[in-house]
């Protein structure tokens, strides 16, 4: 985590690659609208077909890995988010996903081996489960690269950002002492997240029955023994955080039921609704929860929280189920509206975060020209 000790020259040396998560949330973004079928300017050709990669590696794994070379405070840690980032801007050269491929597989390795570092300094359970999550981020990534074929992939990423989550929450989890059998049951869940990508390799049907399975087991398993639940009762960010959290575990229990009834298991409506209940309803709702501790790490200062966010988690909420029962309703004008109610609920957030930020930053800046500055510090 940053600390004091960082300092100014260490928090800017990390602005470029913030700038270039930032860049590929737009891309991903505008390259999901024309997806959707929103008539916007584009890239390149293929250009729709970057939103997949773009949101998982050129955003989330970019951030992911960005956090964690922080908490390593190793400088060669600092290349796997230098790569991932830059993996972006290899999308807009003339050799495109081929190149951006490159560094995408580049930066998985080496997420992998920030975390063998971690899993030595701290040998474990969940060490070992993150650990494992980047290497699926790696096998997706090349196997994306040697195919093109997102759809025939996808449960690489699926299971990169579902363990990996689960791991941290698995940490924090210890402090309720988890009996042998609870640790097994979480255990047998990540190993069907496992086995499902691998299995895609070879037949795609029972490899998403396995997958949907391991998300409804590993929903159920963080619903009843995260500490998430803990945190309802309490007000403030312990609150906010709490209902994040469970909202999350909903989204994945109902994402691998949904993909157990129906099977999901070609790109469709169906397909649409699985994976935005993962990549929105889990994902996204999990950065929304922590997001301060995140941003707190990289500006060596707290964060405050306010009740204003709460509305782009309402919003989050609100349009996600809006997407999926139009989804599943196949009614695709009302798809489209509420794929853009999405983005308007992502950028809701960034919009308060921002806010906060921005006030936080202000009041700082009137206390430094306080009369009484010396005595309240």
């Amino acid at each position: 985590m940053t600390t004091a000790r960082d300092g100014p020259g260490i928090l800017r040396a990390r602005l470029p690659v913030v700038a270039l998560i930032a860049f590929a949330t737009f891309l991903g973004l505008w390259a999901g609208l024309v997806l959707l079928g929103w008539s916007l300017p584009v890239v390149s050709v293929g250009f729709p077909d970057w939103h997949g990669p773009l949101m998982v590696n050129g955003v989330l794994a970019t951030l992911i890995v960005l956090e964690r070379a922080v908490a390593l405070r190793r400088a060669w840690a600092f290349a796997a988010p230098v790569v991932s980032g830059g993996g972006t801007l290899a999308l807009l050269t003339p050799l495109g996903p081929m190149l951006g491929g490159v560094f995408w597989i580049v930066s998985g390795l080496l997420l992998t081996a920030v975390f063998l570092e971690i899993h030595r300094r701290q040998p474990g359970f969940h060490s070992a489960v993150l650990t494992t999550a980047a290497a699926l981020l790696f096998f997706g990534n090349l196997t994306w690269w040697a195919t093109g074929d997102v759809p025939a992939m996808v449960l690489w990423w699926v299971s990169f950002l579902v363990l990996l989550i689960a791991g941290e929450r698995l940490e924090l989890s210890r402090v309720f002492r988890l009996t042998l059998a609870k640790r097994v049951a979480f255990g047998v869940g990540a190993a069907m997240l496992v086995v499902g990508p691998v299995l895609s390799t070879v037949t795609l049907v029972p490899a998403i029955a396995t997958e949907a399975a391991g998300l409804v087991t590993l929903g159920v398993w963080l619903l009843l023994y995260d500490v998430a639940r803990a945190n309802l009762p309490l007000p403030g960010r312990p609150r906010f955080l709490g209902l994040c959290l469970v909202s999350g575990y909903a989204w994945i229990v109902f994402a691998g039921a949904l993909a157990l009834g129906t099977g999901a298991s070609l790109p469709g409506l169906v397909y649409d609704a699985f994976l935005h209940a993962i990549f929105i309803g889990f994902v996204f709702t999990m950065i929304m929860a922590h997001a301060l501790v995140i941003l707190q790490a990289f500006l060596g200062r707290s964060v405050p929280f306010t009740r204003a966010f709460y509305v782009p988690l309402v919003l989050i909420e609100g349009t996600l189920a809006l997407r999926v029962a139009s989804d599943l309703a196949g009614w695709d004008a009302l798809r489209m509206w509420a794929g853009l109610l999405n983005v308007v609920a992502i950028l809701s957030f960034v919009l308060v975060l921002g806010g906060n930020l921005a006030r936080d930053r202000l009041r700082w800046i009137q206390d430094l020209f306080h009369p009484d500055f010396m005595n309240v510090r």
